[in-house]
């Protein structure tokens, strides 16, 4: 689970107790007319601490003593609105934090801060033209930096980019600095198919704010449509996923409201966002510090580390969030996938089956332990398991449909039951948005019936989806080879070196059927030499060498052939590489003979 995801599943458990002395269905929101009902929070108190607690009920007290009072004005009902708000937000309890704000901003409509909180509060949960209504008011009442940039961002995502472009200007004109707007002038040339300019905004933006490594993902897809692949896959390779900020003080000071271990997890929480997981476990031992019996400080602290790879420290944390409530799932996910990391699969599958227990309807829980059990071997347990899931699972889950059906492939595959497993794969690939893997299981087994032409087509649907995956390529460069599709494995090797230049595998199956080609026309023994004397320096096997020997006789440089023949004849049988040595005599006798190779990969 995404540290992102934990944190807010979990700061989503603290609830509201109600007033003293007041049922909940007592607790009127307001006795304004129009007024929307800020109701309690019902259910799981007890995941909140005392201080948490004691804050909330002190909060919505004050509140009620205003709304309580006869002769108590709009403005003062709508400051205790904000005022609760502010409190509810802080805590990111946003549904109620929204219905304060909006009876805030019916009580006072020209005030600035209710619609900039809505604004945000709606752009967080996606519901766009609210966030951009309530975004356009402010900035109607209030021309200020964080409105603009919000704004901007909500154009971006409704694909408004000219009038994204325009927020985002104008916040440069408040300020220069702004490494926000610079992100969203490049974001939106990029989707106005302008790469150009979005790399120079782009770059920009990352000399103002170079820790914000997000920016080189989208330079990287910049570069990437401008066809310059080695920069994008720079770029790309830098990316932590640490987003663009920017100064936003009516959000930042609500930290200032917050008691008790509650401040250092919130600040922690912004470090896991933000993929600063160092600075986030400094937060988290601040806040187990401040509270030892917060649990989600506890978790969080686990996961902090468990992403730095200090997985033993991590699942004693993750121990003592289960100590405070021994049904904390979260908690309890992130133990099993901490120990899963350690390669401790006996123990991981008892934590996903405890959390099974807990929830039989945690589907994904009941995949996790399933595929565990399918890693420790258990084949049999497992493919019970995912069927069993698969039974239960309705067919609009479509992504966990897919993935039990593939790990069903895979173990159909190791039992050769070939057909079987064709099918599960098969239905993994048409339900899984990433079906590298389900592609990959498919040319494996296409290959095994010698079909070997829909054999490449299945490693093709794989680099589709997983290009720098250098295994794929050189799987359907090798089955166009056994298809004797020679031209276009030639073809597909040389698009390939373009993408992965420095791949071994690659290099050296362009050299092998460059020089020992059926085909005249594919044939290229200067070239072949060139890239296996590189390969045989990158690293010098005997497969590497027998190559050499190959491309020297495709020039008609036998004694040279001969001898490196000869070397790779007399390694493989000292060695004790019995079957290797027979056919590399056979070559030796070909070339002694002066024969050129032309059959190597059947053979071999």
């Amino acid at each position: 689970m995404s540290g992102r995801n934990t944190a807010a599943a979990a700061l989503l458990l603290a609830c509201l107790v109600p007033a003293a002395g007041r049922a909940q269905e007592e607790e009127p929101a307001g006795s304004r007319a129009g007024l929307r009902p800020v109701p309690p929070v019902a259910g799981e108190i007890e995941g909140m601490i005392d201080a948490d607690r004691q804050q909330l009920e002190e909060a919505r007290a004050a509140f009620d003593e205003v709304l309580a009072e006869p002769g108590a004005s709009d403005h003062q009902v709508a400051q205790a609105y904000g005022r609760l708000g502010q409190i509810y937000y802080a805590y990111a309890l946003n549904e109620l934090a929204e219905v304060c704000f909006t009876n805030a901003a019916a009580l006072e409509p020209d005030v600035f801060r209710p619609h900039y909180y809505l604004g945000a509060i709606y752009a967080t949960s996606g519901e766009l033209e609210k966030a951009k209504a309530e975004l356009m008011r402010a900035r109607g009442l209030q021309t200020d930096g964080p409105t603009l940039i919000r704004l901007g961002r909500v154009h971006l995502d409704l694909q408004e980019l000219d009038e994204a472009e325009e927020a985002f200007r104008a916040a440069l004109e408040l300020d220069p600095g702004s490494a926000a707007a610079y992100e969203g002038l490049g974001k939106a040339r990029y989707e106005q198919g302008r790469p150009e300019d979005a790399i120079e905004y782009l770059q920009h933006a990352l000399e103002l704010q170079p820790e914000a490594t997000s920016l080189h993902y989208l330079l990287g897809l910049a570069y990437r449509k401008l066809g310059d692949l080695e920069e994008a896959k720079r770029h790309l390779a830098l990316n932590r996923s640490v987003e663009v900020l920017f100064p936003d003080p009516l959000v930042t000071n609500l930290n200032n409201l917050l008691k008790g271990s509650r401040l250092h997890l919130k600040a922690g929480n912004r470090a896991l966002e933000d993929g600063d997981f160092e600075t986030a476990v400094m937060w988290f031992r601040r806040a187990v510090k401040a509270d030892p019996n917060d649990k989600l400080a506890q978790n969080n602290l686990g996961y902090s580390l468990a992403e730095l790879g200090k997985r033993g420290e991590a699942v004693q944390y993750f121990h003592k969030a289960l100590e405070l409530d021994p049904e904390y799932v979260i908690a309890r996910l992130n133990l099993a996938a901490a120990l899963l990391s350690d390669g401790n699969y006996a123990a991981a599958a008892e934590e996903y089956h405890k959390v099974y227990q807990l929830d039989p309807a945690d589907q994904l829980a009941h995949l996790k332990w399933a595929t565990t059990l399918q890693a420790m071997g258990q084949l049999d347990q497992a493919e019970a398991e995912l069927r069993a899931l698969l039974e239960k699972t309705p067919d609009y889950e479509s992504v966990l449909r897919g993935q039990a059906h593939f790990h069903l492939g895979e173990i159909a595959e190791a039992d050769d039951r070939v057909e079987e497993a064709m099918s599960h794969y098969q239905e993994a690939a048409s339900r899984v948005e990433d079906s590298a893997p389900a592609h990959l299981g498919l040319a494996r087994l296409f290959g095994r019936l010698g079909r070997f032409e829909d054999s490449a087509r299945e490693f093709e649907s794989a680099i589709e989806q997983a290009p720098d995956d250098v295994d794929a390529r050189f799987g359907r460069a090798t089955a166009l080879i056994l298809a004797e599709r020679y031209t276009q494995a030639r073809d597909a090797l040389e698009q390939d070196l373009e993408v992965v230049p420095d791949a071994v595998p690659l290099r050296h199956a362009l050299a092998r059927l460059l020089a020992a080609c059926p085909d005249p026309q594919v044939r290229d023994g200067k070239r072949a030499l060139e890239l296996a004397l590189a390969v045989f320096q990158d690293r010098a096997t005997l497969d590497h060498g027998q190559t050499v020997a190959m491309a020297y006789a495709e020039i008609g440089d036998y004694p040279h052939a001969v001898a490196w023949q000869g070397k790779v004849v007399y390694r493989a049988e000292r060695t004790g590489q019995v079957d290797f040595g027979r056919t590399a005599r056979r070559y030796l006798a070909e070339l002694e003979a002066g024969q050129p190779i032309r059959s190597p990969w059947k053979d071999e």
